[in-house]
C-alpha cells in the first residue's frame, strides 16, 4: 500500500514541476551555494535559493532578493542562474546564438549545443582576445564590450523541445588570470539565447513559440521596458511578503505620525505673490526672500513684522567682530574651552562644558563671554593679548549693548541681492536628472518617451 502512495507523490511532483514550466513560460532558478568557482558549471546542481518566471531567454537583472525586514539581501559574489522550458519548433534546422558575460552552456533535449568561455581579465572590450566573426545578418543587436556568443545549429523533426540554459555570474579572478584577486560583480549584462529558424533570415529572442521577440535594438528595448515593470512588480510582492510581520509595527507609528501632524499642523510660510504651491518650495523662498532683504528694516515677510528691534545690530556689529577675532580659537572640533562660534547658536546661552552660561540675555555682567573679554588678568583675557586679536574699547561696548539688549541672534543677511535662477527647460531638466541618478545622459528612446507624456506631467514622471 505504501508503494502505491509512494508512486502516485512522485507522479503528483512530477506533474506539478511539468505545470511549473508550462504555465510559466520559462521557470527561472538561481543558485548561491554550492559553487567553486567561475569556471565550472557544476554537473549536480546545488540547493535552489529562489525562482521566478520569465518571458524569453533573454537576462538583464537579477531580482533583487529581501530579508525579513523588507530590506535588500547581499548577495554572493557567484551565482548560477538555470533557464528551463519548453520550447515548440517547426521541422527544419535551426541556428541558435548564445551570448554571455561569462561560462554559459546551452542544452536541447539533453544534447550540449553551445558554450561560451569564463569571464575574462578585461570585460570592458579593450583586451587582445580576438572575436570570431560570425555570420549573423545586418539586423540583429551587437553583442556588448565583453560579452562572448556561439553560434550552433540543431535539427528539428517539429514538435516540443526541452531547453536548458545555464550560465555563472560573478565570482573572482586570482593570480594568473589577474595581476592581482578581483572580485567580479554579479550582474548579468545581456546574456541571451537567440533563433534564426529554418528558412528565415532574423533572429529572435528565444520564447515558448520563437518569432515573435525580434532581437534587434528596438525589439530589444520593447522587451527590457516590458520586463522591467515585470521585475517591479515581482520584487515589490517579494518585499511586501517579508515584511509582513513588521506591517502592524508600523501601521501603529504611521497611524501615530498621522495623529500627530493632525494635532501640530507643519508652518506654511506664503509670501505674497508666490507661485509655489509645495511646502518645501515656499520654505525655500522664505528663506531666499530673507537673503534678499539686506538688512532693509522696512521689508518685512507679512509688511507687519520687522526684522529690526532690540539686538538687531548682530550680523552687523558683533558677528564681524566674533569673525574676525574669536572664531580662530573657538570653532572645529578642539574649540577653546568648549564655546563653537563656527555659527551663531542657541547653545551660548547654555551651560558650558566649563560649567558656565556664556551669554545670558539682558545680562552682560553675569554673562562669562563678557567677563572673560573684560577681565583685568591678562592670563584670563579672550582674546589673549599675544594673540594679536585684543578687542578695543568701542568692541567691548559692542557686546556689552548687544548682551544687555537680549542677545538677540538674527539671521545672517547677505548684503548682495539674491537672484533667483531661471528655471530649466524641459530637456535640461530630464539630462540633469539622468547625470544626477544615473550618471548618464538619457538615451533617445528615452528622451521621446519623456516628452510623450503630457508637458505638465512630463517632468513627475521621469522623477
Amino acid at each position: 500500500m505504501r508503494k502505491y502512495f509512494l508512486i502516485a507523490a512522485i507522479c503528483i511532483c512530477m506533474i506539478s514541476a511539468q505545470m511549473v514550466v508550462s504555465n510559466a513560460s520559462i521557470h527561472v532558478q538561481i543558485f548561491e551555494e554550492g559553487l567553486t568557482d567561475h569556471k565550472t558549471i557544476p554537473s549536480t546542481l546545488p540547493v535552489e535559493t529562489e525562482h521566478f518566471a520569465e518571458e524569453a531567454f533573454a537576462f538583464f537583472y537579477i531580482p533583487h532578493r529581501y530579508v525579513y525586514s523588507g530590506v535588500r539581501a547581499d548577495r554572493p559574489t557567484l551565482l548560477l542562474i538555470r533557464a528551463t522550458g519548453q520550447i515548440e519548433l517547426p521541422a527544419g534546422e535551426h541556428r541558435l546564438l548564445i551570448r554571455s558575460l561569462g561560462k554559459s552552456q546551452l542544452k536541447i533535449d539533453d544534447q550540449m549545443l553551445a558554450q561560451t568561455p569564463p569571464v575574462r581579465h578585461r570585460t570592458d572590450g579593450q583586451d587582445s582576445f580576438q572575436f570570431q566573426q560570425l555570420d549573423l545578418g545586418d539586423d540583429i543587436r551587437r553583442p556588448a564590450p565583453g560579452v562572448s556568443e556561439q553560434l550552433a545549429t540543431f535539427q528539428s523533426q517539429g514538435g516540443i523541445h526541452q531547453v536548458v540554459f545555464e550560465f555563472l555570474v560573478g565570482g573572482i579572478l586570482e593570480p594568473p588570470e589577474s595581476d592581482y584577486e578581483k572580485v567580479l560583480r554579479a550582474e548579468v549584462n545581456e546574456t541571451t539565447v537567440s533563433i534564426q529558424l529554418s528558412g528565415d533570415r532574423n533572429f529572435y529572442l528565444l520564447t515558448a513559440k520563437p518569432g515573435n521577440l525580434p532581437y534587434t535594438d528596438k525589439g530589444w528595448w520593447d522587451f527590457k521596458q516590458r520586463r522591467e515593470i515585470y521585475y517591479s512588480q515581482l520584487e515589490a510582492g517579494r518585499r511586501k511578503n517579508q515584511w509582513q510581520q513588521w506591517k502592524p509595527y508600523w501601521d501603529h507609528r504611521h497611524e501615530y505620525a498621522r495623529s500627530w501632524s493632525q494635532e501640530n499642523p507643519a508652518p506654511e510660510p506664503r509670501l505674497n505673490n508666490n507661485p509655489n504651491s509645495n511646502y518645501i518650495d515656499q520654505f525655500l523662498t522664505h528663506d531666499l526672500y530673507d537673503l534678499t532683504i539686506a538688512g532693509d528694516s522696512n521689508h518685512s515677510l507679512d509688511n507687519t513684522t520687522s526684522i529690526s528691534g532690540p539686538g538687531s545690530n548682530f550680523q552687523q556689529t558683533v558677528w564681524p567682530i566674533m569673525e574676525a577675532k574669536c572664531r580662530h580659537c573657538h570653532s572645529g572640533e578642539k574649540a577653546a574651552g568648549g564655546l563653537w562660534l563656527d555659527l551663531p547658536s542657541t547653545a551660548w546661552f547654555e551651560v558650558s562644558d566649563s560649567g558656565t552660561v556664556p551669554i545670558i540675555a539682558g545680562n552682560a555682567i553675569d554673562s562669562e563671554l563678557f567677563r572673560r573679554i573684560t577681565i583685568d588678568d591678562d592670563s584670563k583675557r579672550m582674546p589673549p593679548s599675544n594673540s594679536g586679536q585684543v578687542l578695543t574699547a568701542e568692541e567691548v561696548m559692542i557686546f556689552r549693548r548687544w548682551i544687555n539688549a537680549g542677545a538677540e541672534l538674527n539671521q545672517l543677511i547677505s548684503t548682495r541681492p539674491y537672484q533667483h535662477s531661471q528655471s530649466l527647460s524641459d530637456l535640461a531638466f530630464l539630462r540633469k536628472v539622468y547625470y544626477d541618478t544615473v550618471g548618464i545622459p538619457p538615451t533617445e528612446i528615452e528622451i521621446e518617451q519623456f516628452q510623450a507624456h503630457p508637458a505638465n506631467k512630463r517632468r513627475s514622471q521621469v522623477i
